[in-house]
């Protein structure tokens, strides 16, 4: 009896852990392992929808993660070209990124990778440690 007890609530651990794991996962929001391939587009309003000035930070980035602050690496592949984003909005809109609208970029930073008159780009999306966590340890 004792034994089946134990059984029971070890299987009702390792479910409500899996569960938790799961939506934990889904609350993040809609958003594939990386590195992600798929379209960047830019955008140039004078503000963020966090506020962010865009002369404060001229290389920033709007993705479907909730990860304010965190810094990605988008890649051309087409050129080689990378740039180094942070990411201060929530984007792009989720009919465009269930058509494969990964990322938004600002207006420099696209310019860093493609023609701004081209208007889109193919991309891969890696995260990137900030300047800060790859400053060596100067103890």
């Amino acid at each position: 009896m004792r034994l089946l007890l134990l059984s029971v609530a070890l299987a009702g651990a390792v479910y409500l852990c899996a569960k938790s794991a799961r939506s934990q996962e889904t609350a993040i929001g809609p958003y594939r392992a990386y590195p992600t391939f798929g379209t960047a587009s830019w955008y140039a309003d004078e503000f963020s929808a966090s506020g962010v000035s865009f002369q404060e930070d001229p290389l920033f980035c709007a993705m479907r993660r909730n990860d304010y602050g965190g810094y990605y690496k988008v890649c051309n592949p087409e050129n080689q070209k990378c740039v180094i984003v942070r990411q201060i909005d929530y984007g792009p809109r989720l009919d465009l990124y269930k058509q494969g609208r990964i990322v938004d970029l600002s207006k420099e930073a696209f310019g860093m990778l493609a023609d701004p008159r081209t208007g889109l780009v193919r991309v891969t999306v890696v995260p990137w440690a900030s300047p800060i966590d790859r400053a060596p340890d100067k103890r």
